[in-house]
């Protein structure tokens, strides 16, 4: 298993964290806002990385990590 993956801000989120600009196509948009989504759900996370939120900041990340998801929903929505 790799790292746990985070978000460095929700200002960061969006196209970006799709790793696609504002511009891209809407159906390459739509694979991209997917493929995050399934990275970043709570849900996802505490399945492959669990253990590493048992510490400090465990709490922390799953709220960054929900944050996230909601950001990707709302990008989700616009491309609908």
């Amino acid at each position: 298993p790799g790292e746990l993956p985070c978000p460095l801000s929700l200002e960061l989120a969006g196209w970006h964290l799709c790793g696609l600009p504002p511009g891209a196509p809407r159906a390459e948009k739509r694979r991209a806002v997917k493929r995050a989504l399934l990275r970043w759900h709570p849900d996802k996370l505490l399945q492959r990385f669990g253990a590493r939120f048992a510490g400090d900041g465990g709490d922390t990340a799953l709220e960054l990590a929900a944050a996230t998801a909601r950001e990707l929903n709302t990008l989700n929505a616009e491309v609908g």
